[in-house]
């Protein structure tokens, strides 16, 4: 008779079931995924690093400050959340657009999504200027980036596009191992 330590140990190595677990192993890789799982896990321990370490991050943290409070009886004060957004050097300006995905060029142009097209990259002289529509695509766009070369960038679920001339023309350039993945394009690092 074996032991039960001997018998569970042939229960995992019996038959093919290793060869499962290889097989798991080697779509992970294939597919991308393990890269994906060591990203995440690289950002949760830089993160981890800099709470542990107290070192600062880029990442804007909102305190409860009395211009930002959920059920205040106070309105919110613009002119004391603006003062304290200059000091991360950022500006508060009205939009007549409510973007949902927006990011800025280095000559001030605005590209991004609204939440009410959120399938459409559209283009702004400015933050107070109203939206031209560029280019529609076929799932919402979950993130927009200008590369240092010019290049607009744009992530849908699953797909990543790359446009050489502004955003009149796309073409995509990466896909990603799931229709369902999505790239992040400033996580704060």
């Amino acid at each position: 008779m074996k032991n039960s330590s001997a018998s569970a140990a042939d229960r995992v190595f019996h038959g093919n079931t290793v060869l499962k677990y290889y097989d798991a192993a080697l779509y992970a890789f294939r597919s991308g995924k393990l890269r994906e799982i060591l990203y995440s896990a690289a950002l949760e321990a830089y993160y981890w690093w800099c709470y542990v370490f107290r070192i600062r991050s880029r990442l804007i943290q909102f305190k409860r400050t009395p211009f930002w409070r959920c059920c205040s009886d106070r309105p919110l004060d613009v002119a004391d959340l603006a003062a304290t957004l200059r000091l991360c050097n950022f500006s508060v300006a009205q939009s007549p657009s409510k973007w949902a995905v927006i990011t800025e060029s280095p000559n001030g142009c605005v590209f991004g999504a609204t939440h009410d097209r959120p399938r459409v990259l559209q283009r702004s002289g400015s933050l107070g200027s109203m939206p031209t529509e560029l280019f529609e695509f076929s799932k919402p766009i979950v993130a927009v980036f200008i590369s240092r070369s010019n290049r607009l960038f744009v992530a849908t679920k699953g797909v990543v596009y790359r446009s050489r001339d502004g955003g009149r023309h796309f073409d995509a350039v990466l896909q990603l191992s799931d229709d369902d993945s999505v790239v992040w394009n400033n996580h704060g690092g």
